[in-house]
């Protein structure tokens, strides 16, 4: 089974868990760490640990940090030696759904689409005919 786990700097992580949860209702295979201030990166990785060891070695583990070498993915990469692990830096919502609800995709196709999801929009004129135009 693939298992997701977020883990970030401050909220981040259960506030993406709270937003999915609103799209697409509870998921059992999603887990979230944040670290607040007054807490040390050891938490991350005890947090982490102590769910990673009760998956099996057939279970696919994404883990999403919020930032690459930040102290929460520093602490995520030591997860990285196990061969069903992959840790991904740089979350964002669309990446963590597609995962969450593509179970065929593989780790590029994922990055893909986290990729593509940024895009900037620019202003538009919304006429009567229901249409926007540039």
């Amino acid at each position: 089974m693939r298992q997701i786990i977020l883990v970030s700097h401050g909220n981040m992580a259960e506030g993406m868990v709270n937003t999915i949860e609103m799209i697409s209702g509870k998921h059992d295979n999603l887990q979230a760490f944040s670290m607040s201030a007054k807490q040390t990166p050891d938490y991350i990785y005890s947090s982490v640990k102590s769910i990673v060891d009760k998956f099996s070695d057939k279970d696919e583990i994404y883990i999403f940090s919020d930032i690459a070498g930040g102290s929460v993915n520093t602490e995520a990469m030591k997860f990285i030696k196990y061969n069903n692990v992959h840790l991904i830096s740089g979350m964002n919502l669309p990446i963590v759904i597609d995962c969450l609800l593509s179970d065929g995709k593989n780790i590029k196709q994922l990055l893909k689409a986290g990729k593509d999801s940024l895009d900037e929009i620019k202003a538009k004129k919304y006429t009567e005919d229901n249409i926007w135009e540039e």
